[in-house]
């Protein structure tokens, strides 16, 4: 008997240890996978928190006012210019278990001034596929497409995906102007305005990047410096635009700026400097370009984007760089009410 019991003991502590082997070896998958994210989520943390603190306002075209605790750009920045929650993106950098669209991650890739191989890094540290490369340099455009755009020789037309890449226009020939057209999206269009055949007009404030710019673009540039919130600079560029080409066909409002203060910091002055280059400036570029644009390109398109306050941060929020373009306008009669947008 005792021999027996033995046995038994035996068989019994042998099947208790394979079935703990059992359970372990259907959860080290898991633990392991764990441990992996866990692991990609630490190094997306410290992966975006180095390039937020490398980058410095003037970097992406805010102004740096106050004192600064923290070295680069805040998260609220960052937040502000990839145009998503401050909550969210806070999460995002802390590394937390939240999902995320590619378009974000481009709109954060943006915001960072990332190029294409750290680009694909973030791709891979969220847990997606990067795209294919180059996919943001631009997209096919059907035969149909620039038949129709061609079609429209007598009003200016852009065609743009989703990252704001303009894929073709119709400028062939045409005279563009480009507000704040010497970095980001305003240079950007420059190019390819060019590309297209237009002859194109740029401002800026710094004037040695100005040069720089105009000189790099090449002869079918011309570069005229001011501020596009003085109404004296403003003049002074119409006219010179008269001058050298007589006419306007296109546009394009994109001079902007942001800045970041708590609520208690933020003085008349900056408000204002804030409100004048996001909205005055706007307003009276289109104002003064009028006289060399044909009547029916009178229309104007402005996409709205209010100032906020975050209650935790209690910090005022300018609105983020915006663009604002002249559209073809509708052919029938002028409404009433004057001018549409």
């Amino acid at each position: 008997m005792p021999a027996a019991g033995g046995a038994v003991d035996a068989v019994v502590g042998a099947g208790e240890w394979i079935q703990r082997e059992s359970l372990l070896g259907r959860l080290l998958p898991f633990l392991m996978a764990s441990e992996a994210v866990r692991t990609r989520h630490e190094q997306l943390r410290d992966f975006l928190r180095g390039r937020r603190e490398r980058l410095t306002p003037e970097d992406v075209g805010m102004s740096s006012v106050g004192r600064r605790r923290t070295p680069g750009l805040r998260r609220e920045e960052v937040a502000v210019l990839a145009g998503v929650g401050v909550s969210w993106y806070t999460w995002l950098e802390q590394g937390r278990d939240i999902t995320v669209s590619a378009e974000v991650l481009d709109a954060v890739a943006r915001a960072l001034l990332l190029n294409a191989a750290e680009r694909g890094h973030l791709y891979l540290l969220a847990g997606l596929n990067p795209p294919p490369a180059g996919e943001l340099g631009g997209g096919a455009v059907t035969p149909q497409v620039r038949q129709l755009l061609d079609a429209w020789e007598q009003r200016p037309a852009l065609l743009r995906d989703r990252y704001w890449n303009v894929l073709a226009c119709n400028d062939d020939g045409k005279i563009a102007l480009i507000t704040g057209g010497t970095s980001g999206i305003g240079l950007a269009t420059a190019r390819r305005l060019l590309a297209e055949g237009a002859q194109v007009v740029i401002t800026g404030r710094d004037r040695t990047r100005l040069n720089e710019v105009a000189e790099e673009l090449g002869d079918r540039v011309l570069g005229i410096a001011g501020d596009a919130a003085n109404l004296t600079d403003l003049e002074t560029l119409t006219a010179a635009i008269r001058d050298r080409h007589g006419r306007l066909d296109v546009v394009f409002a994109n001079a902007g700026t942001g800045a970041f203060q708590a609520i208690d910091e933020v003085t008349e002055d900056e408000f204002h400097r804030v409100v004048d280059i996001n909205l005055k400036s706007v307003f009276f570029t289109v104002q003064k370009s009028l006289p060399l644009l044909p009547t029916e390109r009178r229309s104007l398109s402005t996409p709205r984007s209010p100032c906020t306050a975050a209650p935790r941060t209690q910090r005022f929020t300018p609105p983020p760089r915006r663009p604002c373009t002249l559209l073809p306008a509708p052919s029938q009669p002028n409404s009433p009410q004057g001018e549409s947008g």
